[in-house]
Formats: structure tokens, sequence, C-alpha cells
């Protein structure tokens, strides 16, 4: 993903989702692994489109939807 994101390393996809879901100005994120870890990217910006990724099975996922009023 082109954008401002934040990389967060060896967290589960359900984290990376939540993580995401539970901030109001995540645009999006993307998900995969390299060797031996899990890369989670949060981003914060507009994004603009995907680059190559070095990493296996990487998805990129864009957030459409507003904010949820979560407890």
């Amino acid at each position: 993903m082109v954008g401002q994101c934040d990389e967060l390393w060896g967290v589960s996809k359900e984290k990376c989702v939540l993580t995401c879901v539970q901030d109001c100005k995540c645009t999006g994120f993307d998900y995969g692994f390299d060797a031996s870890r899990a890369r989670c990217r949060i981003c914060s910006s507009t994004i603009v489109g995907t680059e190559a990724s070095i990493l296996d099975a990487a998805v990129c996922y864009d957030r459409t939807a507003g904010c949820l009023d979560l407890p």
C-alpha cells in the first residue's frame, strides 16, 4: 500500500483487522508474511495504490466504511 502506514510485526490477522476497525483514522491495512513472521501495516492516509510485496500471501484491504461506535 502506498500512503502513511505504521507497521506491526508478529501480530495475528485478527489483531490487524481489529486495530484498523478500532481506529477511525485507519483507511486500510495489509497483512502478509516474510520468511519468519507476520506483518500488518495500518494506514492512516488516502491509499493511492499498491506496491510490489516481498511478503508471501500479502493481502490489502481498503476500508471504505465509516467509523464504528465501539463500547
